[in-house]
């Protein structure tokens, strides 16, 4: 850690200016200390952060897996049992492997679970520690150690942070993967670091991506944080092969499962666009552009949707990326059918982003990844205090300091999701260290202000006190004439 926070500002920011001598230097030394994450301040932080994340983990030590949850874990109970990424009995690859993955391995250790999961839990309250610190790290990196030290301090504590870490969903894990390329492609701009910084960062790319596919969207804004210095064209190239090699293996596993390519990692992507993109979520008046499940009717809809049970009918003896390129195909038609459609869903589902659809809607969201009406609530209430904050940080001095490239990440992730389906907390969680970062932006323009007041103020007190420290001298002065 003291390693990837020390050495600030660049070497060439530090260079001594003709006639600067040993003041310029001092002055360029404390401006390096200050701008350092010390091993002191992350342990601190590490620490508040595992207790909270733990304790939400025993308090809720009866959590059991639903949704993706239930997938996820027979995936990875699959993989520790040496029987491959098997669901269903089938070979599949309608979940992304990154996060199966972790559950494999964790399995393999530790054994697979009959009926607690609090141990896998307790993992991913490590995952989520990882997050905090390393959003302290992004912001020290940024701004300075003091604004690191507001940002990790935020994210500590930060309800959706931690409800979603210790959820068993993909993002619990994507999370501190986006982070740490973040990481390494901010210390990479910052002339601090080489290769190794830039092959890390397209490493975590890779494995973001294995986990939601939604990272790529990721590469273009962290090729333009890793070519802010020379060579530049190299390192967009090193950057990009990292990427293609860590996705390389599951690509071909892929081919030779199925015979035909997956363009986006997983087979859901068809399902996905299919559950918004059809009739009845554009005539639902209730709630308007929802996703529905396209070819069954669980209990929380109420009918199947028309059309699509004859598509997947027609397809019951086709493989998964057959049916998934089927799908996208109607989906697609049916947005070339319906192109105004696509404001539709773009607004509800950012007033659902922002939880402002109702905090009805909140909580059935919530309860996906397993979370009860009350952590719903909280998590709501939390980012509607926090997000005020952000965006005063947005549009302050200290966030404009920050390369432009870092704010892409989470406006290209916003796109990324708001046309096709929003649940929260879980698909804003990328979303959320952004927000804190703004944050934290903002609390250091509000502090400076208040600094500078409180400087004019003792500053004018000064010049009162010598004013009249002087029109005292002068009437003694003028006493004392004969």
């Amino acid at each position: 850690m003291a390693e990837l926070t020390a050495g600030w500002p660049p070497r060439r920011w530090a260079r001594k200016r003709p006639g600067s001598g040993v003041l310029s230097a001092r002055v360029c030394e404390s401006e390096r200390v200050a701008r350092v994450l010390g091993v002191r301040d992350a342990a601190i932080l590490a620490a508040t952060a595992i207790v909270v994340r733990a304790a939400w983990v025993l308090h809720t030590s009866n959590y059991q897996p639903v949704r993706d949850g239930v997938d996820y874990n027979r995936l990875g109970a699959s993989l520790a049992l040496g029987h491959g990424y098997v669901l269903n009995g089938k070979l599949t690859a309608f979940r992304p492997p990154g996060y199966a993955g972790f559950l494999g391995l964790w399995y393999a250790i530790t054994g697979v679970p009959k009926s607690s999961w609090s141990g896998v839990r307790l993992a991913q309250a490590g995952l989520g520690t990882l997050s905090v610190v390393l959003i302290a790290v992004i912001a020290a990196q940024l701004w300075g150690r003091r604004s690191g030290l507001v940002a990790g301090a935020i994210a500590c504590v930060y309800p959706p942070l931690w409800l979603v870490s210790e959820s068993m969903v993909s993002e619990a894990l994507f999370v501190p993967l986006m982070l740490l390329a973040v990481t390494c492609a901010v210390v990479v701009s910052r002339r601090r670091a080489g290769w190794p910084w830039v092959v890390a960062c397209g490493t975590a790319i890779g494995l973001a991506t294995l986990t939601r596919p939604v990272g790529l969207v990721m590469l273009a804004p962290l090729a333009l944080l890793c070519a802010a210095g020379r060579p530049r064209w190299s390192r967009i190239a090193v950057l990009a092969l990292t990427v293609a090699a860590v996705l390389a293996p599951w690509t071909i596993r892929n081919w030779t499962v199925f015979h035909q390519p997956i363009p986006l990692v997983s087979t859901e992507f068809g399902e996905t666009l299919a559950g918004t993109y059809n009739v009845l979520s554009r005539a639902d008046r209730a709630q308007p552009a929802a996703w529905r499940i396209p070819h069954r009717a669980p209990p929380w809809q109420p009918r199947v949707v028309p059309g699509y049970q004859h598509l997947y009918a027609r397809l019951a003896h086709a493989n998964e990326a057959q049916r998934d390129q089927e799908l996208r195909a109607a989906a697609l038609s049916f947005i070339g059918a319906h192109p105004s459609y696509l404001a539709t869903v773009w607004k509800w589902n950012t007033l659902r982003l922002l939880d402002l659809a109702g905090l009805g809607r909140s909580r059935e969201t919530a309860a996906t990844i397993g979370l009860g009406p009350g952590s719903a609530t909280l998590a709501a209430i939390a980012f509607w205090l926090l997000a005020p904050l952000a965006l005063l940080g947005a549009l302050g001095k200290t966030a404009r300091g920050a390369p432009r490239a870092l704010w892409a990440i989470p406006l290209l992730g916003y796109a990324s999701i708001v046309f096709i389906t929003t649940e929260t907390p879980r698909f804003r969680a990328p979303l959320e260290p952004f927000v804190i970062l703004l944050a934290a932006a903002a609390i250091c323009d509000i502090a400076r202000r208040v600094a500078r007041r409180s400087d004019r103020r003792s500053s004018l007190g000064l010049q009162r006190a010598a004013s009249a420290r002087g029109g005292d001298e002068g009437q003694e002065l003028g006493h004392d004439r004969p």
